[in-house]
């Protein structure tokens, strides 16, 4: 079955679901977007429905960030000089020739293979910077984001890049969105503890995205007694799922079972 949904901003289960574009905000007491989560319509999936980034592998994440594929046989390749400076270089595996693009690390194609977002270096204070590339004219754009970068995605439309990082000199962490070819940057969210925005991801039309956040830190930080509902949070494998579990239950949270919740919240109905 395939859904259709309208997002409202919020946060679920440590995923953040922010609109970016259809939702106006400033409606509500809290500030909170107007848009509500509501199914519009449903069909069959059809043998054409495929997940969007597998119709354009530029769009995945890359499985070695020293090596990325980039458009035909073309391909970003991470080496360090001799004075262990990480620089950029386009391979065409058809040819073999190389050539150098510039100093930076953890290049990311844009979707139409024009351009790679990466990360370059600027002094101590200002490490690590997202700078945009030209991969034919080597023309540069460095977003003046306010932040330490630490991980970056690009919109299915090439239009922007949402950017996870951190103050300079702080223990905050912010989320940010880079509009092209402008450049210019945008301030979506904050963590004010020590851990960072995981898991990007874009709608299919570049209009809402969707991020992991630290929410169970982020509430014991406020004062609060967080309640994580094992039955209702999960992994990609089981090891590292159990031991975020166990992680949180022994420093920032109650990890408890979907009834007990239940139990709970009926209780606090009679009260």
């Amino acid at each position: 079955m395939i859904l259709r949904i309208g997002f409202r901003a919020a946060a679920v289960g440590g995923l953040m679901l922010i609109p970016l574009l259809s939702c106006s905000r400033g409606s509500t007491a809290g500030g909170e977007p107007t848009c509500v989560w509501s199914v519009t319509g449903s069909r069959a999936r059809a043998a054409a429905d495929v997940p969007f980034e597998d119709r354009n592998p530029l769009l995945k994440s890359p499985g070695d960030p020293n090596r990325v594929n980039g458009p035909g046989r073309l391909v970003a390749i991470v080496k360090s000089d001799s004075l262990h400076h990480p620089q950029i270089y386009i391979e065409d595996e058809a040819t073999g020739k190389r050539r150098h693009l510039l100093r930076g690390s953890k290049p990311k194609w844009s979707p139409d293979g024009t351009k790679i977002a990466c990360e370059v270096w600027k002094s101590l204070e200002r490490p690590w910077n997202l700078c945009v590339v030209d991969v034919q004219t080597g023309k540069k754009v460095e977003p003046d984001i306010g932040c330490l970068v630490d991980t970056y995605r690009w919109s299915p439309d090439g239009r922007s890049i949402a950017v996870g990082g951190t103050l300079p000199g702080k223990s905050i962490n912010v989320l940010c969105l880079v509009r092209l070819p402008a450049g210019t940057g945008q301030m979506l969210d904050t963590l004010p503890v020590f851990s960072a925005y995981e898991d990007l991801a874009w709608s299919p039309n570049s209009r809402a995205l969707v991020v992991t956040r630290a929410t169970a830190v982020d509430a014991v930080q406020h004062g609060f007694i967080p309640l994580v509902v094992r039955d209702a949070v999960g992994d990609r494998a089981n090891g590292p799922h159990e031991a975020n579990l166990f992680d949180l239950q022994t420093k920032y949270a109650e990890v408890v079972t979907l009834e007990r919740v239940r139990t709970y919240l009926a209780g606090l109905e009679k009260t």
